[in-house]
C-alpha cells in the first residue's frame, strides 16, 4: 500500500526551476496567522494574527518522505516537522506536514542571501502569489535582527556595570 502524506511547502522549494525532483503539486493554500521568518537561508514559521503564508500542498510519498527527512537533517538536525491546517482557495482545511527549522535556530535570525530570496520571489510569481507579505517578512526578520542587537547591547552594558 502506497501511503501519501501532504506536505506545505513554502520555502524556496516552492519554485518551479527547482521542484523537478519535488512531489507533484495538489493544490495553492494559505496558513493564516502566520507569517515568514528568516534564519538566514532557512526560513520558519512565526506566528503573527492578522497574517499569511501562502503555498502548495504537494502529495509526499512515504519515499519521498525519507528523501527529504535526509535532505532537511530530520530527525536530530535543524529541522522539525511540525501539523498545520491550511486553507485552500475553497476554504477546504487540510492537515499538512511542514519542515521549519527547530526552535534554537528559529532563534538566530538572519537576512538570506540574495540568491535564496531570489528563488522564493521567482517562485511566488510563478505560482501567482502576493509577493507583498515575502517582503514584509523580511523586513519583519531585520526589526527582529535589530531588536535583538539591541538586547544585546543591553545585557553587555549591565553586565560592564556590574564588573564595575
Amino acid at each position: 500500500m502506497n501511503k501519501t502524506k501532504r506536505c506545505f511547502v513554502f520555502d524556496d522549494g516552492i519554485n518551479q526551476n527547482w521542484m523537478e525532483a519535488e512531489p507533484p503539486t495538489v493544490r495553492q493554500a494559505v496558513l493564516k496567522d502566520y507569517r515568514l521568518g528568516f534564519c538566514g537561508n532557512m526560513v520558519t514559521l512565526v506566528p503573527c494574527k492578522g497574517r499569511m503564508v501562502e503555498g502548495l500542498i504537494c502529495k509526499l510519498s512515504l519515499e519521498k518522505e525519507e528523501a527529504m527527512d535526509w535532505g532537511k537533517g530530520y530527525p536530530g538536525g535543524l529541522y522539525e516537522k511540525q501539523e498545520v491546517i491550511v486553507k485552500g482557495k475553497d476554504n477546504t482545511g487540510y492537515r499538512v506536514m511542514v519542515y521549519v527549522p527547530d526552535r534554537i535556530a528559529s532563534m538566530h535570525h538572519a537576512l538570506p542571501s540574495a540568491e535564496y530570496f531570489g528563488r522564493m520571489v521567482e517562485g511566488y510569481c510563478q505560482h501567482g502569489f502576493q509577493t507583498k507579505e515575502l517582503f514584509e517578512s523580511l523586513k519583519d526578520t531585520e526589526r527582529d535582527m535589530m531588536k535583538l542587537e539591541a538586547k544585546l547591547r543591553g545585557a553587555m552594558v549591565k553586565k560592564k556595570n556590574i564588573e564595575r
